[in-house]
């Protein structure tokens, strides 16, 4: 009876992190041109759109005190009603096109071999990080904020080090909701463990989008260049690297593999990559008006603009680095189209978290 429970607990912790995010998805990516993996771009698009609405919600009950419950329920409402609205657009579109969809099978002769070796090296890394415990002593304190939430009701109040839990928390922390999320989960889930939430659903489930939002984003920038098979050759070395990668504690390898619970981790690991990605494609629309319709330009753009709010609610790292990261992307672009009308757009993604930044400051 309890392993059938902690069974339908992760199919329930699957739903939320997974199918959800997704379905949110849905709403915004829809086969842009040259937009890759349309599934896993849906998925990590629909997971920064709900770290986005779960950091407002956040800063929002942390101000006037509100209590964590309340929170996590208005969060899985809304998730569900844009999860919702993602559906209906999807079926929407497949009415209209019905008669275009074909079936098409795998062409096993044309499978990319690096990209073979990289999902078995992508495997093992997976099946290690669960097989084997990979403590870090920043868990003590994250998984405290997570304990505190669920036991005394509130969002970020005191300070979880030494176990006291009578101090203010400091103002580094104000901002990063990932752990209340985590909470979320635990609480969403019918009380499965968020030690375990973190530890093992969150390697299980975001390695693999992470590895895939590399994929696309190795295509995306060779295969511009006329090489073949690039998103393989790129996610294999990737992956390869990955593997001997961890030399520190603050190694970019590091923050994948072991870390990826944690609010660095999944900046490094997803929020990084993602601001790249669509950063490229948002300005590539904005500068190549003759290829992508209005909807498209705007919809890269509200991606992008999820993207830095996400980021801030993975941790005070994301809140400055992101827009340095996105000021980068633009100069760099810009200068390479010669054209400058992707700066106004850009610096009005950057305003939500300008506005966080205020309020961390003050």
């Amino acid at each position: 009876e309890d392993e059938n429970m902690i069974v339908i607990q992760v199919l329930l912790c699957f739903c939320y992190m997974c199918v959800i995010p997704y379905l949110i998805g849905c709403l915004f990516v829809d086969g842009q041109k040259d937009v890759g993996n349309v599934t896993i771009l849906r998925t990590v698009a629909g997971l920064m759109i709900s770290y986005a609405v779960y950091e407002i919600l956040e800063v929002g009950f942390q101000l006037k005190n509100g209590s964590f419950r309340l929170l996590s329920l208005l969060f899985i409402l809304v998730s569900v009603l844009l999860a919702f609205a993602g559906v209906l657009r999807v079926s929407y579109r497949r009415l209209g096109r019905r008669a275009a969809l074909q079936k098409k099978g795998i062409d096993f002769k044309n499978i990319d071999p690096f990209f073979v070796i990289g999902i078995l090296l992508i495997v093992i890394q997976i099946f290690a990080i669960l097989w084997m415990a990979t403590p870090d002593k920043d868990d003590a304190f994250y998984s405290g904020l997570s304990s505190m939430s669920l036991s005394y009701d509130y969002v970020l109040q005191n300070d979880a080090y030494n176990g006291l839990m009578t101090k203010a928390i400091s103002r580094r922390y104000v901002l990063s909701a990932l752990p209340i999320y985590q909470a979320t989960l635990s609480l969403l889930s019918d009380g499965l463990h968020h030690l375990v939430i973190t530890h093992n659903l969150f390697p299980l489930f975001y390695m693999p989008l992470a590895y895939g939002l590399y994929y696309q984003l190795g295509k995306r920038m060779l295969q511009k260049e006329g090489k073949q098979q690039a998103g393989g050759k790129f996610l294999c070395c990737l992956a390869l690297l990955h593997m001997i990668g961890n030399y520190y504690v603050f190694s970019p390898e590091n923050f994948l593999v072991t870390r990826i619970w944690q609010g660095k981790g999944m900046f490094v690991a997803l929020g990084i990559p993602y601001i790249w990605y669509f950063g490229c494609l948002a300005l590539e629309a904005t500068y190549e008006k003759q290829v992508y319709t209005r909807r498209e330009r705007l919809s890269c753009w509200i991606l992008l603009a999820a993207g830095m709010l996400a980021c801030s609610f993975m941790g005070e790292t994301g809140l400055y680095l992101a827009p340095f990261l996105l000021g980068c992307l633009v100069l760099a672009m810009s200068i390479v189209y010669r054209k400058w009308q992707g700066i106004l757009p850009a610096v009005l993604c950057c305003l939500p978290e300008a506005t966080l930044a205020v309020l961390y400051l003050l």
